[in-house]
């Protein structure tokens, strides 16, 4: 089973590196100055399939590429809200373990009932720029 410390196949490492030239042309550069929040809304930001590419009859469809993507994009920020973090949390276990012990995160109570679709909001944040009080 592949995991995200495991040296990236030559596809996977490909579009990362795209993405990550994208990226440095859209977000600006952190700064000791700089303090960069966002707010993301991760469709069911939840279950995960250990695999790099997820097969059309995987479930859940996002995969370890689609993961480190994403994780490509949050570390670009000192504090990310992330909207829809399901009951499932090994999407949100597995970025922090790849983010680091300089990360942390704090999250809401799931919404209950049919109306919340069991999600919540996690505020993913860079211990070296944000602390808790």
């Amino acid at each position: 089973m592949p995991k995200l410390f495991e040296p990236l196949p030559d596809s996977v490492a490909a579009e990362i590196d795209l993405l990550n030239g994208n990226l440095t042309n859209e977000i600006p550069a952190k700064t000791d100055n700089t303090l960069l929040i966002a707010t993301w809304n991760i469709r069911c930001f939840g279950d995960l399939t250990q695999k790099w590419k997820a097969a059309p009859g995987d479930s859940p469809q996002r995969d370890l590429q689609s993961l480190l993507g994403i994780i490509q994009v949050i570390k670009r920020f000192d504090i990310i809200a992330v909207q829809e973090v399901k009951n499932n949390i090994k999407c949100l276990r597995e970025t922090m373990k790849y983010l680091g012990s300089d990360w942390s995160f704090l999250m809401t109570d799931v919404t209950k009932g049919d109306p919340g679709n069991s999600e919540r909001l996690a505020f993913i944040f860079n211990n070296q720029k944000a602390k808790l009080s």
